[in-house]
C-alpha cells in the first residue's frame, strides 16, 4: 500500500557538526586566503624548496590545481621532511578527487608527526572518501589507546566513530576524556545523547536531568529530554520541556514542529493550526515548516494547497524527496497515474534509495499492473532499510498478487494480517480489502467475506468492497 508521508522531526545532537565542517573545508575548491603566500614563506627554511611553495601557492590561488601539484612535488623533493608541504599536496589531491596519492603523502606526514591533528584529520577524510572503514577503524583503535592525547584529539576522534556508527565506541571515548580531562556541559550533554543513540533511555535520561539543574539556561538539554519523554509517552511532560526550549531559543524551527505535532496527536488541531501558522510567519522559507503544512492539507484532502505548497517547497529545494513524494500520492489518490509516475521518477533520479519513496512508486506500478519486477526490485529494496514495516509488507503482498504468484502474496500478507491495528482505519482497510483479494483468487471465498467485511467496517462508505462481497455471495 502506499504510505502518507508523515513528517519524523530529524533530531541530531551535533555529533557530526564539527567533523561535516572539516570534511568540507578540505574537499571545496575555493581560492585560498589572500595571505596563503605568506604563510608558506614562513613555514619553510630550505630556500629552493620555499621558492617552489611559493610558485605552488600562486598557482592554487589560481584555480590551477593540477600545476600547483607539480610545483609542490617539487619543493617536496628538496625537503623532504617538510610536514607543511605534504599537506598542502594532500589537500590538493583532495581537491582533485585523487585519493591514492592524497593517502600515500598524508601517510609520510603522519610518519613524521604522528599526533598532528591537521594530518589526522586529513587522514580521515581520504579515507572516508575511500570508503575504506576497515582500515580507518584500524587507525582509529591505534590512536585512542595514546595517552598523549589532548582534547582537540579525542574530540576528533569521537566525532569520526559518530561518524562511522560507532556510537559505542564514541561514547566510551566522551567518558574516557571527561574521567581524563574533566568534564564539561559539551562532554556530558554528547555522552548523554551517544547513550540515546544506543538505547540506554535510563542513563541518558539521568544525565540530561542534571545537565538541566547545573546548567538551566543550556536550550539542548531541555530537548534531548523532551525527545526522551516522548519516547516513554509522556506528551506533557515533553511538551514543557519543548515550550522552555523555545523560552532560550526561539528560532529552530524542528522545535517548533515537535510543539506543533505533539498538539495535534493530542486532537487539538485548532492550537496546533495556530502554532503552525506563526511558523510559518516566523520560518517562511523552511521546507521542513513548509512540509507540515502541506501534510496537513493533504491529510483533510485540501489537494490544491497541498499541491501548492509542495512546489512551493521545491522551488526553494529541488531535492526535497518528501515533497515529491507527497505531490505523487496525491496524483495517485485522484488516479492521474501519469503524473504521479513522473513525479516518483524524477524522486527516484535524486534518490533511489528513499524507503518511502520505493515502496509508494512500487505500490503505484503495481495498481497500475505494469512494470512489476521493477515494482517488486524497489519494494525489496524498501524493504532491507526496514524489513518489519508494514505497509511495505503489504505492497510486496499485492505485487505478488499482480503477477499471478497467489500463494507467495498470501504468504507476505500472513506476516502482518494478525498484528494490525484497527485504530489505524487507513492502513487497516486496504490491507483487510488486499487480503480478501488473495484469498478469493485461492478460492477461500468465505475467508475472503470475512476479510473484505473487517475492511468494510473500516470504511462503511466503499462500494466496491459492498461489490465484492455480493458477487462472492451469490
Amino acid at each position: 500500500m502506499k504510505k502518507v508521508v508523515i513528517l519524523k522531526i530529524v533530531f541530531c545532537f551535533c555529533l557530526l557538526t564539527s567533523f561535516g565542517c572539516i570534511k568540507k573545508q578540505y574537499i571545496n575548491k575555493e581560492q585560498p586566503s589572500s595571505d596563503l603566500v605568506q604563510a608558506k614563506e614562513n613555514q619553510h627554511t630550505n630556500p629552493i624548496a620555499l621558492s617552489y611553495v611559493m610558485q605552488a601557492a600562486i598557482a592554487e590561488a589560481s584555480m590551477d590545481f593540477y600545476k600547483a601539484i607539480a610545483l609542490y612535488k617539487t619543493a617536496i623533493d628538496y625537503d623532504p621532511h617538510s610536514l607543511t608541504i605534504l599537506q598542502a599536496l594532500t589537500e590538493l589531491y583532495l581537491k582533485v578527487n585523487e585519493l591514492s596519492p592524497a593517502r600515500i603523502h598524508i601517510m609520510r606526514a603522519l610518519k613524521l608527526e604522528p599526533n598532528n591533528l591537521k594530518s589526522w584529520k586529513l587522514f580521515i577524510n581520504t579515507v572516508l572518501l575511500q570508503n575504506d572503514f576497515q582500515s580507518l577503524s584500524a587507525m582509529l583503535d591505534r590512536w585512542s589507546r595514546n595517552e598523549d592525547l589532548t582534547e582537540d584529539h579525542y574530540h576528533l576522534l569521537v566525532e569520526t566513530y559518530s561518524l562511522m556508527g560507532n556510537f559505542k565506541k564514541a561514547s566510551e571515548l566522551v567518558f574516557l576524556t571527561g574521567e581524563r580531562l574533566g568534564w564539561n556541559y559539551l562532554k556530558k550533554e554528547k555522552y548523554g545523547s551517544l547513550l540515546f543513540l544506543l538505547k540506554d533511555y535510563k542513563q541518558a535520561k539521568e544525565i540530561f536531568q542534571k545537565c538541566i539543574q547545573e546548567y538551566p539556561n543550556e536550550p539542548n538539554s531541555y530537548f534531548l529530554l523532551g525527545k526522551l519523554a516522548l519516547n516513554e509517552n509522556d506528551t506533557l511532560y515533553a511538551l514543557r520541556l519543548f515550550q522552555n526550549y523555545i523560552n532560550l531559543k526561539k528560532n529552530d524551527p524542528m522545535v517548533w514542529l515537535e510543539i506543533i505535532e505533539i498538539h495535534y496527536n493530542l486532537a487539538k488541531d485548532e492550537i496546533a493550526d495556530s502554532l503552525l501558522q506563526s511558523a510559518l510567519n516566523y520560518f517562511p522559507d523552511n521546507v521542513f515548516i513548509l512540509s507540515r503544512d502541506a501534510k496537513r492539507w493533504l491529510q483533510r484532502k485540501n489537494y490544491e494547497k497541498a499541491i501548492e505548497q509542495s512546489h512551493k517547497i521545491l522551488q526553494i529545494d529541488s531535492t526535497f524527496i518528501t515533497s515529491y513524494i507527497d505531490l505523487a500520492f496525491i496524483y495517485h489518490e485522484i488516479n492521474d497515474y501519469a503524473n504521479a509516475e513522473k513525479i516518483y521518477e524524477k524522486a527516484y533520479q535524486i534518490d533511489s534509495t528513499d524507503a518511502l519513496l520505493l515502496n509508494n512508486y512500487a505500490y503505484l506500478l503495481a495498481t497500475q499492473k505494469r512494470n512489476l519486477e521493477k515494482a517488486l526490485v524497489m519494494v525489496n529494496q524498501a524493504l532491507e532499510s526496514d524489513s518489519f514495516n508494514v505497509s511495505y509488507i503489504d505492497t510486496k503482498a499485492w505485487i505478488l498478487f499482480q503477477m499471478g504468484q497467489f500463494h507467495d502474496a498470501l504468504q507476505e500478507i500472513e506476516k502482518i494480517i494478525h498484528q494490525i491495528s484497527l485504530s489505524d482505519e487507513a492502513l487497516s482497510y486496504e490491507i483487510w480489502d488486499h487480503y480478501g483479494d488473495i484469498l478469493a483468487a485461492l478460492e477461500r471465498k468465505d475467508e475472503a467475506i470475512k476479510a473484505w467485511s473487517r475492511a468494510l467496517e473500516l470504511a462503511p462508505e466503499n462500494n466496491q468492497l459492498k461489490n465484492k462481497i455480493n458477487q462472492v455471495e451469490k
